[in-house]
């Protein structure tokens, strides 16, 4: 299993590029992260390679999956229904998870994401964007 692998960066232009070449995707407003999955254990690291799975505890544990892979993604809270950076500050500053969410990247499936659950329940997978990537808290044996 690779170590954190640098992510690509978006990079300001006056104009969105055209074409069918071109994927876009919509502006998330949280941490940037990555989550390496290896046999069951999961690892949260931030854009910058900083090992963030304590600070995303709830959302690590839900990453039950018995391959190896790499989601490349989006940590938020989402208000309003809107991200709310501001707010995925504060509650991390209090040590709060349950309104933390994390949404993956994905231009093969969708975006697909998990949503930390009222405390009874714990962290739920989100639909994916295509209705067929969803799956419940601990992964599922497809995998």
């Amino acid at each position: 299993m690779p170590g954190f692998i640098k992510p690509q960066l978006a990079i300001l232009k006056d104009k969105a590029p055209s074409g069918a070449q071109w994927i876009h995707e919509i502006k998330f407003d949280g941490y940037r992260t990555q989550v390496h999955v290896d046999k069951g254990t999961a690892r949260i690291f931030t854009r910058n390679g900083h090992d963030w799975t304590r600070r995303f505890s709830a959302i690590a544990g839900s990453f039950k999956l018995r391959s190896q892979t790499i989601f490349d993604g989006e940590v938020v809270v989402i208000h309003e229904g809107r991200t709310n950076f501001s707010e995925l500050q504060a509650d991390l500053a209090k040590g709060r998870q349950d309104c933390v969410s994390a949404w993956n990247k994905d231009p093969v499936f969708g975006v697909i994401g998990i949503q930390s659950g009222p405390r009874d329940k714990g962290p739920q997978w989100l639909p994916s964007s295509h209705g067929s990537r969803g799956w419940d808290a601990g992964g599922g044996d497809d995998w």
